[in-house]
């Protein structure tokens, strides 16, 4: 009983610290502290973020590294579920929860850059564009935008791809999913006839798995941007954008060409 009144206690205290707001870490803070502690989706995105046994790797984790090693600096990464808005959670950053408590310093995880979510998070400059496109089956032979209206649709829940869905291809059913592997799933198993997805993860998808393709039309087009604090430090904002300024080419041409 004391054990199960303990753990209740401590369900308790989570949920209290995740109401409080967090306040923004400086550089000078965490150069004192040694350690730059950087969010990313606990879920693999392509050659973005991913895992080999305990191992972080891809174009997101080198980035994070670069920054790590510009502030002089330890890089510690933090795995957060994407969510749906809710707090503690990536989308919880620009949602109703608010910055994560997990006392993240920035969120390094392919996040689009928009005017919404500049309202409640700090952006920096663009790393990566891209834009959304449609992964579907070989099978079923659907080569042009027009020939998947009144289809069902599959996307991570609370991205941009979801907002693309609603917004232009308002005619078809949606089936909004917790992550890509979760859409990817679907779509193999043919719970829905295309998966609408970021055009780098769409075209990683197709080039692995001869049984997918794209419909090569770009719907939008997006840039990524490492995610800070709405008051950040200024000082901390320069650094990472003067990396990610550095960096970009490289990385892109380490991982996509």
């Amino acid at each position: 009983m004391k054990r199960l009144v303990a753990f209740s206690a401590l369900l308790v205290l989570v949920a209290a610290l995740a109401a409080l707001p967090a306040s923004a870490s400086t550089l000078a803070e965490i150069r004192e502290r040694g350690t730059l502690r950087v969010a990313m989706e606990d879920e693999d995105y392509g050659l973005f973020h991913f895992r080999e046994g305990d191992k972080n790797l891809g174009l997101d984790y080198d980035l994070a590294l670069a920054i790590a090693e510009a502030a002089g600096v330890s890089l510690e990464v933090v795995s957060l579920p994407w969510g749906d808005g809710e707090a503690g959670t990536i989308s919880g950053a620009w949602g109703d929860g608010g910055w994560p408590v997990f006392g993240v310093d920035l969120m390094c995880t392919a996040a689009t850059i928009t005017d919404e979510r500049a309202e409640k998070v700090t952006f920096s400059a663009p790393y990566f564009s891209a834009g959304q496109l449609l992964l579907t089956l070989k099978a079923k032979n659907l080569t042009a935008l027009d020939q998947v209206k009144g289809l069902k649709l599959g996307f991570q829940q609370a991205t941009t791809s979801e907002t693309t869905a609603k917004e232009l291809l308002a005619g078809n059913t949606f089936l909004p999913l917790p992550g890509v592997p979760d859409v990817m799933n679907a779509l193999r198993k043919g719970l829905i006839d295309a998966a609408l997805l970021d055009s780098p993860l769409a075209l990683t998808e197709a080039k692995n798995d001869g049984s997918l393709s794209v419909i090569d039309e770009l719907l939008t087009e997006e840039h990524f941007g490492v995610t800070l604090p709405r008051d950040v430090d200024p000082e901390l904002k320069s650094l990472v954008d003067d990396v990610v300024q550095a960096n970009r080419q490289a990385l892109y041409d380490k991982w996509f060409k």
